[in-house]
């Protein structure tokens, strides 16, 4: 409380008052009435605002009754006519004492601003989801008009199916050693995947009699499994892209928790000398 609206000395009789004016547009407002050694009969104080200072409007419900002795009054106003109030003190019998009353702007904390457009709302995902919708991001944006109607356009299709699908592409080149387990990124969460690879012996070496091949390995609903691609030899050039028949066939797996798909290549035989291979791993999350 800070700015004194008037300060009532009951033994002369004072009913006047002073006038305090709205600083801001909320009309959130504390009238405080202290009072002093009051004695006698009780008083009585209203509250009006104005939009003017001219034509005064009761607050409804404003009537406060003064008793006796000193204590304090609180009245919080809310009202939406004018910018100005003032507090006036209407029945005074037979008393003695003071009274001072103050005027304070409350802070009020939640109240969005229009000019803010909702910006101003701390938690977007969790209002969206109140209100119904949904993120932008997950609209399609462009749009073909067919008899009057709107259609998603096959470029905004294709943009949202490459979204759905999560594609990360590993690329890996003149590799000279065996790669031990690598998770492949974007695989960490429980789903379905697609996943592709092309291994390319590019150096070979003429005196290897070993061989390389790719393995993944990871957890779906039955426990630990994995799959290995066939192999191929150091002694040439040569490449390969298929899966072998270890515990399934085709490159489609369901990943059971969030420690995702592991990829690795092994050598196997021989003494590798001047060897080099290059490998390419394509992911896909469909579901």
């Amino acid at each position: 409380m800070s700015t004194i609206l008037n300060a009532y000395n009951l033994n002369g009789g004072d009913t006047t008052s002073s006038v305090f004016t709205y600083a801001g547009a909320t009309r959130n407002l504390d009238i405080e009435i202290i009072t002093d050694s009051i004695g006698g009969l009780s008083a009585y104080v209203i509250i009006e605002t104005s939009s003017d200072e001219s034509n005064w409007i009761l607050v409804p419900n404003s009537q406060i009754q003064i008793n006796r002795g000193s204590d304090s009054y609180v009245y919080h106003i809310t009202e939406s006519e004018g910018a100005y109030v003032r507090v006036r003190l209407f029945r005074m019998d037979s008393h003695s004492g003071t009274m001072t009353i103050t005027a304070n702007e409350a802070t009020v904390t939640g109240l969005l601003e229009a000019a803010n457009n909702l910006s101003d709302v701390a938690d977007a995902t969790t209002s969206r989801n109140n209100l119904g919708a949904e993120a932008v991001a997950n609209k399609a944006t462009d749009f073909t008009v067919i008899n009057d109607t709107l259609y998603p356009s096959v470029k905004a299709v294709d943009t949202q199916i490459t979204t759905a699908l999560a594609t990360t592409v590993t690329e890996l080149e003149a590799q000279t050693t065996a790669i031990g387990d690598t998770l492949i990124a974007g695989t960490d969460t429980i789903g379905l995947y697609l996943i592709e690879y092309y291994l390319v012996v590019t150096a070979a070496d003429v005196l290897s009699v070993g061989s390389v091949d790719f393995r993944l390995n990871w957890i779906d609903l039955g426990g630990t499994t994995f799959q290995r691609g066939a192999p191929i030899p150091f002694n040439v050039i040569g490449r390969t892209n298929e899966f072998a028949t270890t515990n399934q066939k085709g490159n489609l797996i369901y990943v059971g928790n969030d420690n995702g798909i592991l990829f690795s290549t092994v050598f196997t035989g021989g003494v590798i000398l001047t060897a080099a291979y290059s490998l390419f791993i394509v992911s896909r999350k469909i579901a």
